[in-house]
């Protein structure tokens, strides 16, 4: 395989390992994928024989999967059931080079809470704020989005955001690369763990910054955002997968 696809594959295994660790993936729940480059088809993290779960993601556990295949075997790896939630992004958004579906928990706690993820602070973590200010939207139902018909359903819910919250179920984003849709999962499930310790602190969902204060931060939303913290994606990303090296260690290229 070339190179650079392989490259592809590490990284999907990579972000895999990362998230689980952060808590954003369960045990075998949850799936992270990236496009193949100028094609109709994508590397998706699969589940296969002998599972130790995605923590323990190696690049084998990669695999090559058509947009539209249906959910079967493939070469001893089982598709996920959600894989219409990757290909339906994949072909409405041609930004989209990384799709992440996961469970964070308290993603998920604030959406059965029905409390809203606001822009709550500032300069703690500005990359989760220009989402916040964005809008995060919910999709309603708790259902699994295995049909294409589902996927469209939730993709209206979704607007134009780069971001979802799935009520009573988890989260979906996706990003222009699989470090930035990694780390755009780890931020937003940040901004709702301090969203929901500062309800439970104050009695309450915490106010929104200020709007002096929130102008202070246009920047987040400028065009060309991506390549202004393009440093901050890869330094975080760095240190992540440092984390990952000296915990679990590295994941095992594809024998």
């Amino acid at each position: 395989m070339d190179e650079s696809l392989q490259t592809l594959r590490r990284k999907v295994a990579l972000g895999t390992r990362i998230l689980a660790g952060q808590g954003c993936l369960g045990d075998i729940l949850g799936h992270l994928s990236v496009r193949i480059p100028g094609t109709d088809r994508m590397f998706i993290r699969c589940l296969g024989d002998e599972e130790k779960g995605l923590l323990y993601t190696d690049v084998r556990h990669v695999r090559r999967v058509g947009f539209d295949r249906t959910v079967e075997q493939v070469e001893g790896y089982r598709v996920p059931l959600e894989l219409p939630i990757h290909g339906e992004i994949y072909k409405a958004r041609p930004e989209a080079r990384a799709v992440l579906h996961a469970h964070p928990y308290h993603c998920l706690v604030a959406t059965i809470a029905g409390i809203e993820l606001r822009p709550i602070y500032g300069s703690y973590d500005p990359l989760s704020l220009g989402a916040a200010i964005r809008g995060i939207p919910v999709y309603p139902r708790s259902v699994l989005i295995d049909s294409p018909e589902l996927a469209a359903e939730f993709m209206a819910a979704m607007g134009d955001r780069d971001c979802c919250l799935m009520r009573g179920h988890g989260l979906t984003v996706y990003g222009p690369t699989v470090e930035a849709a990694t780390l755009l999962a780890l931020r937003l499930e940040m901004l709702a763990k301090v969203t929901l310790d500062a309800a439970r602190a104050g009695g309450r969902p915490p106010e929104p910054l200020p709007q002096a204060d929130l102008d202070a931060f246009a920047f987040v939303l400028e065009e060309g955002i991506q390549h202004a913290v393009s440093k901050v994606y890869e330094w975080t990303w760095n240190h992540y997968a440092q984390r990952v090296a000296d915990t679990v260690g590295l994941p095992a290229e594809d024998p």
